[in-house]
């Protein structure tokens, strides 16, 4: 799908879930761009991966036990279930992707790390 499509769909949702298993996901870009979008995340704990460093669990979404996948199914229903919830961890998300993963904040971080500024 295109880039349009692909923001539509986002926003059309209310829970981006992310259910890669393995560190084969080495950051999670695709989840990063749900968090911007405000959505709240359910992850599964990746050993070795960024994914749990983009989406912390208890703050801007939900992670779960590797492979669990009644756990997993737990965490989508309690964020269906719960538009608060939803709403304090896609809010969470989206800072955290502002300050942390935008491509504005990179370079500072590296203008900081080279050039001591």
């Amino acid at each position: 799908i295109d880039d349009t499509e692909l923001k539509a769909l986002i926003m059309a949702s209310d829970i981006f879930c992310f259910p890669s298993i393995t560190k084969n996901e080495a950051f999670g870009l695709a989840l990063a761009e749900g968090m911007y979008y405000g959505k709240p995340a359910v992850t599964f704990t990746i050993p070795g991966s960024g994914v749990n460093y983009v989406c912390i669990d208890g703050e801007d979404g939900i992670e779960v036990e590797n492979r669990n996948a009644r756990k997993y199914a737990e965490a989508m229903k309690t964020l269906a279930e719960n538009a608060e919830l939803r709403e304090t961890y896609g809010a969470a998300g989206r800072k955290r992707v502002e300050e942390n993963f935008l491509s504005t904040q990179f370079s500072e971080n590296v203008r900081r790390t080279f050039c001591g500024l």
